[in-house]
């Protein structure tokens, strides 16, 4: 949502570039405008969360300055997931009930919109799948005992069963909780044995680069 958050990840987009993005399609005639922004990052503040609604703001503004009525909006905020081989592999993921706070201050400040259609979010998936991003061998023996305890289709919302996954870990003697805690920088990481062509430091120097906001120009 603010310029400062997009340069901490490295997404170089400027507030006017996104005015007239949306100016331009407006003008051609497209209502509909998708937004997607994501909450939970490293670095973020307050200020970046109101960041969002401001741009949302500014957005539907022209939107019945160009096309004089509401215009649609499709808003999918999503939670910050740490992956391996990026530089915020080192990351912790915030707790789901600080990102169900975040999640319900931005849809508090934009419940006045009506026509915005806000996108589903599924905490307890996205934690699943961040303990699965940064786990280690011994979830083998609790993606079995998930299985065997009835876990399937897990991708959809209706055959998704959080408790299933408790079990699982409870009975393989297992915290999950200790897949979403920060690392330590001289740790080793369960997938440092893969090669992915970019060595382990030069992740860690932009992760500095990402807290000193210092924009990296593209590899390609």
């Amino acid at each position: 949502g603010t310029e400062r958050l997009r340069c901490v990840v490295n997404k170089s987009l400027t507030d006017e570039e996104i005015r007239e993005a949306v100016q331009n399609a407006f003008s051609e005639g497209w209502r509909l405008i998708k937004l997607y922004f994501m909450v939970g990052l490293p670095t973020e503040t307050r200020a970046d969360l109101d960041g969002i609604v401001d741009t949302i703001q500014t957005i539907v503004h022209i939107g019945y300055e160009i096309l004089k009525k509401a215009p649609q909006i499709n808003l999918s905020v999503s939670s910050f997931i740490p992956k391996p081989h990026t530089p915020f592999q080192w990351e912790a993921m915030d707790p789901m009930d600080r990102l169900k706070e975040k999640h319900g201050y931005i849809r508090s400040r934009l419940k006045k919109f009506r026509f915005i259609k806000f996108n589903n979010v599924n905490f307890q998936a996205s934690l699943l799948e961040a303990v699965f991003s940064r786990g280690d061998r011994r979830l083998n023996d609790v993606l079995m005992e998930a299985w065997m305890q009835g876990a399937r289709f897990d991708s959809w919302d209706e055959g998704f069963d959080f408790r299933i996954w408790e079990r699982a870990f409870s009975r393989r003697g297992l915290d999950y909780s200790m897949y979403l805690d920060a690392l330590d920088s001289e740790s080793e990481l369960p997938w440092d044995h893969i090669k992915t062509g970019i060595p382990k430091r030069i992740l860690w120097e932009e992760r500095q680069k990402a807290y000193s906001e210092e924009h990296t120009a593209s590899c390609l």
